[in-house]
């Protein structure tokens, strides 16, 4: 197995370099990405350092205090007494020892806790405003729900037709490239929105028109690049991470995405790495827990790859080496910063 390098906080000192295992390594394994340009994407393997291991920003990008030692010194034994325990200046789930206690409930992951007013996990960010919230696939309070008001509704950083929210909203219709018409009909072949991308290959045409989404079995199983992403069926991420056909492409050995390819012991795509080994699983949005490094289990305050890091303090959540080699963000996790 190899191995990669995560940085601790020891006492006073700053930064401390510990060895812990790998979750996964490069997989090989192309597809096509998920915004306009197309390109494909994989896993590119872990280099020796990093220097931004950070917690959840839920829309910055700034390193861990470095006096919040979540590990070192003295620990922070109550999460939720509004003491700070081991006196650093963190209490409760903004330090990091209270992350992946049993009981702690350091989480912002629902649409009870993302419509609170309450910052749950201590991260800086409260309610829609953490992407814990605005990015989660079942959280359903963080939307856009006035596209013609001029307010950022959902507080996601985008306001009215530029949020993706809006995609299909009569409000968006004179500058947005959406809809049947405009995507897939008669009147497609156009770059209606001047944004660069025509018909299917629009983010605003597949958020919009059903034929332009290539996530279902039919439409991943019909030798048809549907989204127009040069990626055609099983070779797009978009089928291999879709639920509906997740299984056929990981039985076809295209991918290693479906719960039950990610749990039967089997490298099912042949890159070397099996189950949770395997960037494929890790970051599959249909393997809910099981893996640590989708949407729902780098938010759930849960260690679930046991290795001593939780959520986007774990590199299989959130990896941003300074040469970018390898760089990786589960969507509830702040995006790396660009080098």
């Amino acid at each position: 197995m190899q191995a990669f390098l995560k940085y601790i906080l020891i006492g006073s000192t700053g930064l401390a370099l510990v060895t812990a295992a790998a979750c996964g390594d490069d997989d090989g394994g192309g597809g096509g990405d998920d915004d306009d340009s197309g390109s494909g994407a994989s896993g590119a393997g872990v280099p020796t350092t990093t220097t931004n291991m950070t917690s959840n920003q839920g829309g910055s990008s700034t390193t861990t205090n470095p006096t919040n030692t979540g590990g070192g010194g003295p620990m922070e034994t109550e999460c939720g007494d509004g003491v700070d325990n081991d006196g650093d200046t963190f209490v409760d789930c903004e330090d990091l020892d209270c992350r992946g206690q049993p009981g702690a409930n350091c989480r912002e992951n629902d649409d009870t806790l993302c419509g609170d007013g309450i910052d749950n996990d201590g991260d800086g960010f409260t309610d829609c405003a953490d992407f814990s919230c605005s990015r989660h696939p079942d959280v359903t309070v963080c939307t856009e729900t006035d596209c013609g008001d001029g307010n950022d509704d959902d507080l996601d950083g985008d306001t009215d037709c530029d949020d993706f929210d809006c995609a299909g909203d009569a409000a968006c219709d004179a500058t947005l490239e959406q809809g049947v018409a405009e995507c897939s009909g008669d009147l497609s072949d156009t770059d209606d929105d001047n944004d660069g991308f025509v018909d299917c290959a629009d983010r605003s045409c597949q958020r919009s028109d059903p034929a332009c989404r290539e996530d279902t079995l039919a439409a991943c199983t019909n030798t048809v690049d549907d989204d127009e992403n040069t990626f055609t069926d099983c070779d797009d991420f978009s089928c291999q991470r879709s639920a509906a056909a997740a299984d056929e492409c990981t039985m076809n050995g295209f991918s290693e995405t479906s719960l039950a390819g990610c749990m039967d012991g089997q490298d099912n795509d042949g890159n070397g790495f099996s189950d949770c080994m395997d960037f494929d699983c890790q970051r599959s949005p249909v393997t809910g827990t099981l893996c640590e490094g989708n949407a729902v289990s780098c938010s759930d305050d849960v260690d679930n790859d046991g290795d001593g890091f939780t959520d986007c303090n774990d590199n299989a959540c959130r990896f941003c080496p300074d040469d970018g080699v390898g760089e990786y963000s589960a969507p509830t996790c702040a995006p790396c910063p660009e080098n």
